[in-house]
């Protein structure tokens, strides 16, 4: 490492450890736990005071990773999050748990049902809720329940074709990004228990990933699938891809390979390598929200968490090669830190604007070529982003 590239790791580090340790964990600790209905609050206005939404079960899970990942980083102390994880697992526990094994998808403020709709995205949270739970507590009861939770979904949601279909409004649908998160969820499990459903699992959902999730003609992840796990596309022949589910599949598939003693996979160097040639303003370096099979940007928003999961994407490559090669990763993610950093320049210090406006015609134009002209959006800062940041920024600390 260069001089010049050790000490800018060593000052980013400095901002990070001063921005969570004195700004962002104190204010969530204070303001992010509902102390009189038990678990989480949703999200914070950006005055740092608890808005009253509905609750996700989702976020209640977010939010005990967060603060478990925290106590890793010894950026909170456990006296002060071990409450709050209890918390949040009794609110799902008496709120949102259901006699099949699932979990419903969100209550209101007291804990009476909202949506019941039971999602896979919600089941693959409550997985790796869990799994960040049990690390921490060893609670028996909480391996238990994760095993209720999977013999729901094997017994209910698996497709005839591999992996689990989505219920949207009492429809199936076909979706890569739930399967995402139960990746993450089944290698967490394998990582504090030896059941071998866990290892099973992840690997099933490796495979399906390399195989369907990735277009074997673009070499790009799509979205939506129909139930053969073809991708679906327009008329025009195109299908969605999102460059933070390039980045975010990349750093799992880099993760896996050692926790299930499988090869290192080309796809995952691939998968960055392309969301960096489509999926970043030119202008402010962020990572759109999503683009179109032919490399055309489809939404020109930048929400938050797309720069989270380049910079843990970047260093996940940065550790297995070295010389010029490995700065530039090194670089990448330093780039898409200091772009996090722009989201976090609110007037209450520890909270963050969750997406950047669209910048349509911006090449064309000439009065937009600096940073300012793109406004943040103004709305409430969402207490599930702190997932993606607690993920992004634990890794710089700990691999950069």
């Amino acid at each position: 490492m260069t001089h010049s590239n050790q000490s800018t790791s060593e000052s980013n580090k400095a901002q990070i450890r001063n921005w969570l340790t004195n700004e962002a964990l104190p204010l969530w600790i204070d303001k992010g736990v509902d102390r009189k209905d038990g678990g989480f609050v949703e999200d914070l206005s950006l005055s740092g005071a608890p808005l009253t939404h509905d609750k996700r079960t989702l976020v209640q899970m977010r939010q005990i990773y967060s603060l478990k990942k925290a106590t890793d980083l010894n950026a909170c102390s456990l006296e002060k999050a071990k409450p709050a994880i209890v918390s949040g697992l009794g609110f799902i526990f008496t709120h949102c748990s259901q006699p099949s094994g699932a979990f419903m998808r969100s209550v209101t403020v007291e804990g009476q049902p909202s949506e019941t709709n039971l999602d896979l995205y919600t089941q693959a949270f409550i997985l790796f809720g869990l799994a960040q739970s049990y690390s921490l507590l060893r609670d028996q009861s909480l391996k238990q329940r994760a095993l209720k939770l999977m013999k729901y979904l094997e017994r209910e949601r698996q497709s005839e074709f591999g992996g689990f279909f989505e219920l949207s409004a009492g429809q199936k649908i076909y979706v890569s990004n739930p399967h995402m998160h139960l990746f993450e969820a089944f290698l967490a499990w394998v990582e504090v228990d030896d059941e071998p459903i866990w290892k099973e699992w992840a690997n099933k959902i490796f495979s399906l990933c390399v195989n369907h999730f990735i277009d074997k003609k673009t070499g790009l992840l799509a979205e939506f699938f129909d139930e053969n796990w073809n991708p679906i596309r327009n008329a025009q022949g195109l299908f969605i891809a999102e460059a933070g589910h390039q980045y975010e599949w990349s750093w799992l598939l880099n993760r896996c390979t050692p926790i299930l003693g499988i090869q290192r996979p080309g796809f995952a160097r691939k998968l960055f390598d392309q969301a960096e040639e489509f999926g970043l303003c030119a202008i402010r370096r962020s990572a759109f929200d999503d683009s179109l099979s032919d490399r055309k940007v489809n939404r020109s928003t930048s929400r938050l968490w797309p720069q989270c999961e380049r910079i843990k994407s970047a260093l996940a490559i940065s550790e297995l090669i070295s010389g010029d090669e490995k700065i530039k990763y090194q670089a990448a993610a330093d780039e898409a830190l200091g772009v996090l950093f722009r989201y976090f320049e609110t007037e209450v210090q520890g909270l963050w604007f969750d997406g950047w406006n669209p910048v349509e015609n911006s090449a064309a134009n000439a009065q937009f070529t600096q940073l300012s002209d793109f406004a943040f959006t103004q709305g409430p800062v969402r207490a599930s982003s702190l997932y993606h940041i607690m993920g992004a920024l634990g890794d710089y600390l700990e691999k950069r």
